[in-house]
């Protein structure tokens, strides 16, 4: 896989120039959203969360969260330890 340059929406938001770059950052940081957001979800009340960003699925926080965020906020159907956003 040769490595390609990042459209412009994603060289601004990561502030790398390539793909291998991108998912090296990705991998090795995680995130840039989760991170910026997970203390943020973590003072909402209720458990369980999800393991990625710590939004929470149930009680008034999920309530809350479904509210905000609609169906990213559930959790996914293909791990439910993760929300589908």
């Amino acid at each position: 896989m040769s490595n390609r340059p990042l459209p412009e929406k994603l060289k601004r938001s990561y502030k790398v120039e390539t793909v291998d770059e991108m998912w090296f950052k990705l991998l090795t940081e995680g995130n840039v959203r989760s991170r910026k957001y997970r203390p943020i979800f973590g003072r909402l009340p209720s458990n369980p969360r999800c393991v990625n960003c710590h939004r929470p699925f149930n009680g008034i926080g999920g309530v809350l969260m479904r509210a905000i965020r609609g169906e990213l906020a559930q959790k996914s159907d293909k791990n439910p330890r993760y929300c589908a956003g």
